[in-house]
């Protein structure tokens, strides 16, 4: 024999081989002495690791978009993945995503492990350089509600005095550089365009964040509420992609 010297006798390799045929066999990593330096987690993403074929997706490489909300990138059987962190933590949603994109199903493996093995990717992830892409503040969903908001102030049609504020347009105070708007009609404008992310709520704090405030304006002799934002702070970015270094791991989910 190459690699038993002494050979086993053939009443061993005969029980061995019935116990390998038993469907309750398992390996005894629950039992000293193994048991003290077992890591399921960890063994579960090596290549030939206990539980690592429960899957028959090889999933590695985890990168991060860090954008607002975050988009991440994972290469399951070497092709790039674009999920969202909801398909990134939940294993229907993950398998959803590659139906959809790679024309594959991977199968479902126990929630422990496929959290292990998220974990080991997060873990992976942060110890790799660029593998998290930091993003221009318009690359996020707050990016695009100022480019909406700079396209209302300055594309639309602009009231000529404060009464026209009524009429759903936005009005400049030239004298301090200010533009005035009612919230409602800026909410109207972002269903125009298929924007639903932010309730008003949110809106309203991501226009304090640029220095805007709550003021009310005397328009036909009776108060209005409109938003007041310094015109220099109402501005327009690029969107950047995101690049990450190139560098995969081939580990079996």
């Amino acid at each position: 024999m190459a690699y038993v010297d002494p050979p086993l006798p053939l009443s061993e390799v005969n029980l061995v081989v019935k116990q390998l045929e038993k469907k309750d066999y398992a390996f005894r990593c629950g039992e000293p002495p193994i048991q003290p330096y077992c890591n399921k987690e960890l063994c579960q993403t090596r290549k030939f690791g206990i539980g690592s074929a429960v899957s028959d997706a090889a999933v590695a490489n985890l990168r991060k978009y860090n954008s607002i909300p975050p988009v991440w990138f994972i290469d399951v059987n070497g092709i790039p993945l674009e999920l969202d962190t909801d398909a990134l933590l939940n294993q229907s949603a993950f398998q959803k995503a590659c139906v959809e994109q790679l024309n594959f199903m991977p199968q479902t493996m126990a929630k422990r492990s496929w959290e292990g093995r998220i974990n080991q990717l997060m873990k992976e992830m942060i110890e790799t350089e660029g593998n998290i892409m930091e993003v221009s503040e318009d690359a996020s969903i707050n990016g695009q509600l100022y480019e909406f908001l700079d396209e209302f102030c300055t594309s639309t049609q602009r009231a000529e005095d404060r009464e026209e504020i009524l009429l759903r347009r936005p009005w400049v105070d030239e004298e301090h550089n200010t533009i005035h708007f009612r919230l409602k009609d800026f909410e109207s404008f972002l269903r125009k365009n298929r924007f639903t992310e932010f309730r008003t709520h949110k809106i309203a704090q991501r226009l304090r964040d640029i220095n805007g405030e709550s003021a009310l304006l005397k328009i036909k002799g009776k108060p209005v509420r409109v938003w007041k934002i310094p015109m220099e702070d109402v501005t327009q970015s690029r969107v950047l992609a995101p690049r990450f270094t190139e560098q995969r791991q081939e580990a079996p989910f």
